[in-house]
């Protein structure tokens, strides 16, 4: 017995075996299985894959570009927003001075101090000396030459004196009334400065410290025809303003006469409660009705005030802020225009549109910018609605203007941000449109800094970015120039300081002026030679252009290596979208067939029968420009393709054994076609997805370069497309070429891939 049972004892336990094997093979989890089985089917497919050497051609350039995506921190000479500094793109004359310490005055340290952007001393724009001065208390005059030196053009700096001024002073400006004298503004006191030394020769307490100032954006100075000089001020409540009227000898009158007036926005019914936003507009047109007026905005509406002159027998008794002319509240212009809301925007939310003050014309409208794309017009003489506008263009979209600024030829310009980029436009004042049948605006890479000067003479403006790139466009807003400001950066935004002239007395050069940060004040012209785009090599700044410069400035070799990672993601996601929808809309119908089937498949072939390129450019127009809607747009007209395959093969599938089993066994649908079907489709999807790859690629090119790409992704049709409009398409190759043969090159070698994984997929083309 104990035999029988010892024998059966390990025949019992040799049975056992298998059963304890199979036991342990269901205990694996599914998706350790399944990854086996996917390892196993990639290792039979990558054998037969590295045959094909068109293929491995493919692969090894994809995997090139990814590289270059991956490191282009690290591969590119330099960051994206890089532009090459002045030295290598603009050759112009300039002038440099360092601002030497004197222990005498106080100034110890230059660069610690707080320098406010360079004063142009000049009669009608000539430039004869350029003034700095800082919160320490310290002014600095440089006489400049005002003839073109020997040999041609020039400026030369022939001396310098330091000058002691009151401390905290943020506004000096040139003013002539009279005599030559600065108008000075510290805290709650103004100042007239003496010309040639600074001295102090009238002080005039405010009572209160502005922080807005009207008219001292006037270019040439705060006076009129009539020669009086007057001008505003105001802070959140207070309103004040100053006149100066010239003797009357006619009267026995042979000293100036002085007027001072102070209001609160709380001494006029209409505006009590209220507070002022930005800066006053003072208008003194004696000869029209109502000429004589502040205009002032405040937080709920725009003021008009009488500017009272108490005249007797041709003589001024006395210039004060009189009663309430108008006052037109934002509520009552969104009503009449119908509007959602109007709300202006701080510190420059209204212009006129001539800013010469002695020019009545052009000064019949006050125009309001919002803190949307609208702009609003109302008539000075009472404040009644005259024009709205808006400043979107097919490129432009949700502007937020951040200034309007008036110019002597009479434009409006609006400067303001439209997403992340800046941009300025010239507006037309009778009618709020862009002007140049609203192509007269500029897209700046960064928000522009202050006030954009306009530059009479020359028909330029000129201004700065928040990054500090310098540029100088035509008055029809086309680029002229635009490079980075001096290296090692500026310690004060830009401003224009006049022109020169040669020996037979023509204007011969405008110039500009800033401080840098390590104090030295720095005069160029703006009638330069603009070089860019510059050809591969090295330049004076000792900065090399591997691929050259484009017009800007910006380096190719860097924003091929960028865009690089646009592309790959631009085509991954595209084609991702697009097969996984084809995917699911060819098992869809190719399962269930019958009226489902007809839906779908009708479906489907009207997206194959649009034309995809004009619907594409339309619905790029609507939606706008930016990466995630390229995307959106590629998807969405790359999947009927797909959709057509997977239901073919679909078709060819739901028939066999290996899916009646299935069903005999009880699954659902949905179970047949995730884990039947699903997988059995999935080598052409992943097939397509490939060459869709390719397709995605090439469209982002395509709607950029007809200008429906997002302006601020660098991409490599974006870059082609900035060659077409600079107008450099045949004479700079370094800047077409690098782009153009790499989409070529990206879309060869997903195509490559995907015909070399079409004879993985496809036995048959494997035997040819």
């Amino acid at each position: 017995m104990s035999g029988t049972k010892n024998d059966g004892m390990p025949g019992a336990a040799g049975m056992m075996e298998p059963d304890e094997e199979e036991t342990e093979l269901l205990t694996v989890p599914n998706w350790k299985r399944t990854l086996s089985r996917w390892r196993r089917s990639f290792s039979r497919g990558w054998k037969l894959y590295k045959q094909s050497k068109a293929g491995l051609t493919g692969l090894t350039i994809m995997f090139i570009f990814v590289f270059m995506a991956v490191f282009a921190p690290w591969i590119a000479p330099y960051d994206l927003d890089f532009l090459a500094p002045q030295e290598d793109v603009f050759l112009a004359d300039n002038v440099h001075e360092v601002i030497e310490a004197n222990a005498t005055l106080g100034l110890d340290d230059p660069a610690s101090e707080l320098w406010y952007p360079p004063v142009g001393y000049r009669g009608d724009q000539r430039l004869e000396e350029v003034i700095i001065y800082s919160d320490g208390g310290h002014a600095l005059k440089f006489v400049v030459d005002d003839k073109a030196i020997e040999g041609g053009r020039g400026l030369q700096i022939l001396s310098n004196s330091t000058h002691v001024i009151p401390q905290n002073i943020t506004i000096l400006l040139p003013t002539t009334f009279r005599n030559e004298h600065f108008t000075a503004f510290a805290g709650d006191t103004m100042y007239e400065l003496t010309f040639d030394t600074f001295i102090v020769r009238a002080e005039v307490s405010l009572d209160f410290e502005p922080i807005w100032y009207s008219n001292l954006w006037n270019r040439w100075s705060p006076q009129n025809s009539e020669g009086e000089y007057l001008h505003s001020f105001a802070n959140e409540t207070t309103l004040a303003m100053c006149a100066r009227i010239p003797p009357n000898p006619a009267y026995g009158e042979f000293r100036e006469k002085r007027f001072y007036d102070i209001v609160t926005m709380d001494d006029f019914n209409e505006t009590n409660g209220t507070t002022i936003i930005g800066e006053p507009i003072i208008l003194n047109i004696p000869l029209v009705e109502n000429g004589s007026m502040i205009v002032v905005p405040t937080t709920e509406g725009i003021a008009a005030i009488y500017l009272d002159y108490n005249k007797t027998g041709g003589r001024v008794r006395n210039v004060a802020i009189g009663e309430m002319l108008w006052y037109v509240t934002y509520e009552e212009i969104r009503d009449f225009w119908d509007r959602d809301s109007v709300e202006p925007i701080p510190n420059r939310p209204i212009s006129i549109a001539k800013e010469h003050p002695s020019e009545p014309i052009g000064k019949d409208r006050i125009i309001l910018a919002t803190d949307s794309q609208f702009l609003y017009s109302v008539l000075r003489i009472n404040g009644t609605n005259n024009w709205t506008s808006t400043l979107v263009t097919s490129s432009m979209r949700e502007p937020r203007p951040m200034g309007i600024w008036p110019t002597f030829r009479g434009n409006l310009v609006v400067t303001g941000t439209t997403g992340e980029l800046g941009f300025i436009a010239s507006v037309d004042p009778e009618t709020g449109s862009i002007r140049g049948n609203r192509t007269w605006y500029n897209m700046t890479g960064a928000p522009i800094v202050g006030r954009p000067d306009y530059i009479f003479s020359s028909r330029n403006y000129i201004f700065m970015t928040e990054a500090q790139q310098i540029v100088i466009l035509k008055e029809t807003m086309q680029l002229d120039a635009t490079f980075q400001a001096v290296g090692g950066g500026t310690h004060t935004t830009i401003s224009y300081v006049g022109n020169i002239v040669n020996n037979v007395g023509s204007a011969q050069g405008n110039y500009y002026s800033m401080v840098t940060v390590d104090a030295v004040l720095w005069v160029q012209s703006v009638s330069g030679t603009y070089t860019a785009p510059l050809p591969p090599g090295v330049y004076t700044s000792g900065n090399r252009y591997i691929l050259g410069t484009d017009v800007f400035g910006g380096d190719i070799f860097t924003q091929l290596l960028y865009a690089t990672r646009t592309e790959l993601v631009v085509g991954l996601v595209a084609a991702v979208i697009s097969a996984g929808l084809g995917t699911i809309v060819g098992l869809i119908s190719g399962y269930y067939g019958g009226w489902v089937d007809t839906i779908l498949m009708r479906l489907t072939d009207i997206f194959l029968t649009l034309p995809i390129l004009v619907v594409a450019l339309l619905l790029a127009a609507v939606l706008g420009p930016s990466i995630g809607n390229i995307i959106l747009i590629i998807a969405i007209f790359s999947w009927a393709g797909v959709a057509r395959v997977i239901r073919a093969q679909t078709l060819s599938l739901k028939n066999r054994a290996f899916i009646d089993a299935a069903r005999v066994s009880g699954a659902s649908n949905r179970t047949i076609i995730l884990r039947h079907l699903g997988p059995n489709v999935l080598p052409l999807t992943f097939l397509y997805m490939v060459f869709t790859i390719s397709a995605a690629i090439i469209t982002e090119a395509i709607l950029a370069f007809l200008g429906m790409g997002d302006p601020t992704a660098t991409t490599w049709g974006m870059m082609l497309q900035f060659l077409q409009i600079s107008g450099n398409t045949l004479t700079a190759p370094w800047w077409l070429l690098p782009p153009g043969l790499a989409i070529t090159l990206l879309s060869l070698a997903f195509y490559l891939i995907g015909r070399a994984f079409d004879e993985v997929v496809n036995p048959r083309l494997r035997a040819r």
